[in-house]
């Protein structure tokens, strides 16, 4: 049923105020709709329609349920236009027989004919076509067959079309495969009974035995050389291996024969060697068949090597198993896209493509950059009224009219020699005006210019307005600059008032001017600056405010924040409360006091030039942490020095191992007071140290107990480091800083003297320290009372009320 086409309307664009992931959404199917219907993209890829196929002639119109593929009786409705083709096929040319050993080969032509389909083979026993039965049909053109040994037939072949179309039978060829080798070696077999002369023996043994003369040549007499020779006597010829016997007429020797070999070499009396040399011919033609039906496999064999190593063809929709290079792949579910082996296996097929476009240009027609090919290729930005770019090989620079722009620039150069020359007879005219007047004449004049120009990459666009009234000129003028390329655009722009104020007024109401910007000192003495004669400021934050007096009525605030007043004097008198709180006090301009936590928590830091002076909290006045033990036991020890406790780092234990001293070969190790842990030890955590600064570290020991004269006492301490602020380091082996008393020695009350050490250490803020004292005490006896020595210590660390 013949139909007008349908008119396919042009598709909407996609609203601009849509939702964004709406308006992409639309985008993405704009595009598709335009590729499949030819508008964009590369045309190869429009859908094809149902009216097209039709009226191409490769599909027929639909029977009883036009235009629906899916419904009727499936795909007879919707077919091919089917065409047959009945050209007759030609008569095959080039046939041969070739019989060899037990099989033929067959071989003809390629036929040369665009509907070739197949090839029949027929074959007959006789040379008559009408006998000829079909044997088998192949595509190619080389054909063999299995038949056995001594096998005469007669072969014809003809070529069929896709049509069916039959051709003419080719000429006859015939041969005949070899004779069964087997079955003559069986004949020639050598037993006693094939052996030449064993009929005459057995003849001469039934007629009556005769004397058997074994010489070199013909006996006249027996063996004993005076008997006469009868009938059947046997000679046997010792140099020549031949066996005769005497003749019925007792008158020659006759050679022996065998009735077998007779009827093989026919009824031929042979003598001396001649039998002999029939059978060596016969033997040679037996080597010689061998030889050629060997040379034979071996050319069937070469022949099936050549066939085997032909390219090809393969049509499936996955990758086949080359067998040679050169085979052909054609992907029968991608577009029949073609391919070919670059070696034998499954993974070496490449892509047949047209060489000759490699280097040819593309064009790209799409929104975004595409991906360039060539140098040369081409872009047109499709939602940029289809401007023009080219690939210059590392970047698309927009493509320009040469010509245009020449004229452009020509136009301008001309306009502008134009108007230079303009204003010098316009100057020349004034002045000469002027001359002939003697003074210069009253002038006025209104103008307006305006240009754009575009060079290459770059475009300059500019207006202007100016009056001018003898001299006094007010002008405004509009300037924009854009250059580079279109992926590096630099541009600027700019709004220049000429005059000698500009002034904002309302041209209605009581002629206010509220703001006035002077370029150069007014009639009233006032110099360039801006001036805002009655203004408002909404929210602002000024950086400098130049107020030459400010009254405390106009002052109107909830609050004012202390560091927002600067003031040499603030006057009691000027506040008008009993309190004042503040979270900083800042006295000149290094000392600030500030206050942290509250009730019994609460610190007060003075600072002075970004150093912490003290802090002043509940109980304390610069001290950082403290801690005491009274009355605490320790290890008497009878040997040893103090110098073994001071000599090194860390200044805590010594080695008691023979020889003294401290170090790695030593294995044991005394601490003072017997214990790693020290007698005291103080934590100070990172958490409560504000700031890195100097500190003192403030140890005291005191013992108790009686003296001898190898009495010795003294004591050393141990800082140990650690980056957290929450807890400390524990290894007492290692050491952050360190430092000792010195010994004293002898039977004096001064061992049971306070002694007491300082030291100023650097903490760090926010890292934590462990400070540990350890006692050192020899030979210290017993109180007069009988008590125990004992260790009385506390540590102490303050902050140093100093700036370094």
């Amino acid at each position: 049923m013949a139909t007008k086409g349908t008119k396919v309307p042009s598709v909407y664009k996609v609203p601009t105020k849509a939702d964004p992931e709406l308006k992409l959404f639309a985008e993405s199917i704009k595009e598709a709709v335009e590729v499949r219907l030819g508008r964009r993209g590369d045309p190869r890829d429009r859908a094809i329609t149902l009216r097209e196929l039709i009226d191409s002639g490769m599909a027929q119109e639909l029977l009883d349920n036009p235009f629906d593929p899916t419904a009727g009786v499936g795909g007879i409705d919707f077919t091919g236009n089917t065409k047959t083709d009945f050209t007759i096929p030609p008569t095959p040319t080039g046939f041969s027989v070739t019989a060899s050993y037990t099989s033929f080969i067959l071989a003809w032509d390629n036929p040369q004919m665009s509907n070739f389909a197949f090839t029949e083979v027929w074959r007959s026993a006789n040379s008559s076509i009408g006998d000829a039965i079909k044997v088998d049909s192949t595509p190619a053109f080389v054909w063999s067959e299995e038949v056995g040994y001594a096998k005469t037939y007669y072969y014809w072949v003809r070529h069929v079309s896709t049509s069916d179309i039959e051709g003419q039978y080719s000429s006859s060829g015939n041969g005949t495969t070899s004779i069964d080798i087997a079955a003559v070696m069986t004949n020639l077999s050598e037993t006693l009974a094939d052996l030449p002369g064993y009929s005459a023996i057995t003849s001469l043994v039934t007629q009556g035995a005769g004397e058997v003369i074994r010489s070199s040549g013909a006996p006249t007499t027996r063996s004993d050389g005076s008997s006469a020779l009868t009938i059947n006597d046997i000679w046997y010829d010792t140099d020549d291996g031949n066996i005769s016997y005497r003749n019925a007429a007792n008158n020659a020797w006759v050679a022996a024969r065998d009735a077998t070999l007779v009827s093989l070499f026919g009824t031929t009396s042979f003598t001396g060697s001649t039998l002999s040399a029939a059978m060596a011919s016969a033997q040679s033609d037996v080597v010689t068949l061998t030889t050629a039906n060997t040379a034979r496999v071996t050319e069937i064999t070469n022949l099936t090597a050549t066939v085997d190593t032909k390219a090809k063809t393969f049509v499936q929709t996955s990758a086949p198993t080359a067998t040679a290079i050169g085979d052909i792949w054609i992907d029968s579910d991608d577009n029949n896209k073609l391919y070919r082996a670059s070696a034998v296996g499954a993974s070496n097929w490449v892509a047949v493509r047209d060489t000759a476009n490699d280097s040819k240009i593309t064009v790209f027609t799409q929104t975004n950059q595409p991906t360039a090919i060539n140098t040369g290729d081409l872009w047109f930005d499709t939602n940029d009224s289809n401007r023009q770019y080219r690939w210059d090989g590392s970047n698309w620079v927009q493509v320009r009219d040469v010509a245009s722009q020449a004229a452009i620039t020509s136009e301008a150069t001309t306009r502008a020699s134009a108007d230079s020359a303009n204003a010098t007879a316009i100057s020349t005219l004034e002045t000469n005006t002027n001359t002939a007047l003697g003074t210069k004449a009253t002038t006025a004049s209104v103008t307006a210019v305006q240009n754009a120009l575009t060079n290459g990459t770059s475009a300059q666009a500019g207006y202007g307005v100016a009056v001018n009234a003898n001299g006094a000129v007010a002008g405004m003028y509009l300037m924009a600059d854009s250059s580079g390329t279109l992926n590096n655009n630099t541009s600027t722009s700019n709004i220049i008032f000429e005059a000698g104020q500009v002034t904002i007024r309302n041209p209605h109401g009581n002629n206010i001017v509220p703001f006035t910007v002077l370029t150069s000192t007014d009639g009233a003495g006032n110099p360039a600056g801006v001036y805002i004669d009655t203004g408002f400021i909404k929210n602002a934050a000024i950086s400098a405010a130049q107020i030459g007096s400010l009254s405390a009525n106009l002052v109107n605030a909830v609050a004012i924040n202390a560091t927002s007043i600067s003031a040499g004097t603030l006057s009691a008198t000027r506040i008008g409360t009993n309190t004042i709180t503040v979270d900083k006090l800042q006295f000149g301009s290094g000392t600030v006091v500030t206050s942290s936590g509250s009730g019994s928590n609460a610190i007060l830091t003075i600072s002075n030039g970004g150093v912490i002076v003290d802090h002043i909290g509940a109980n304390q006045l610069g001290r950082m942490a403290s801690v005491d033990n009274l009355n605490q036991s320790y290890t008497n020890f009878t040997s040893g020095a103090m110098s073994s406790f001071t000599s090194s780092s860390p200044f805590h234990y010594f080695q008691s191992s023979s020889g003294g001293g401290k170090g790695p070969s030593f294995t044991t190790t005394t601490y003072m007071g017997g214990s790693a842990s020290g007698q005291i030890s103080l934590d100070i955590l990172g958490n409560t140290i504000l700031e890195t600064g100097t500190y003192v570290v403030t140890v005291h020991m005191k013992t108790s107990g009686g003296t001898g004269s190898a009495a010795r006492s003294g004591f050393a301490v141990n800082i140990t480091e650690s980056t957290s602020s929450t807890s400390v380091n524990t290894d007492t082996t290692s050491s952050y800083s360190s430092f000792a008393t010195g010994e004293m020695t002898g039977s004096f009350g001064a061992h049971f003297a306070g002694k007491i050490r300082q030291e100023q250490v650097t903490f760090t803020a926010g890292r934590s320290y462990r400070v540990t004292a350890y006692f050192y005490g020899r030979s210290i006896n017993n109180s007069s009372g009988g008590v125990a020595p004992s260790v009385t210590s506390f540590i102490n660390v303050m902050r140093v009320n100093r700036s370094t």
